[in-house]
């Protein structure tokens, strides 16, 4: 059966973008850095004007806002095991 299935060589952008709870639209860019044994991601964020606001450097995906919360899910290397880990999200004025 996997034979049969034809993915697409080239993923959609929507596939690399989430939108938090302010309105904000998370754009995941092909940046990334290394700083303390763990990979950043560079994700643009822009105001729910259209207008570009910020850069994040990241180390984890997003996946969903809620609540003041980002949620992500993360899978265990040696287990396999895939868990929904919670974080606090702060937003500090310019």
């Amino acid at each position: 059966m996997a034979k049969e299935v034809q993915l697409p060589s080239i993923k959609t952008v929507t596939e690399r973008m989430v939108v938090d709870e302010q309105s904000n639209l998370w754009v995941e860019t092909n940046e990334e850095k290394d700083e303390d044994g763990k990979t950043f991601t560079a994700y643009d964020i822009f105001n729910k004007d259209g207008y570009y606001d910020a850069r994040v450097w990241s180390d984890i995906s997003p996946g969903l806002f809620a609540n003041g919360k980002l949620y992500s899910y993360h899978r265990d290397e040696e287990t396999d095991l895939r868990t929904l880990k919670r974080y606090r999200v702060i937003w500090k004025e310019k």
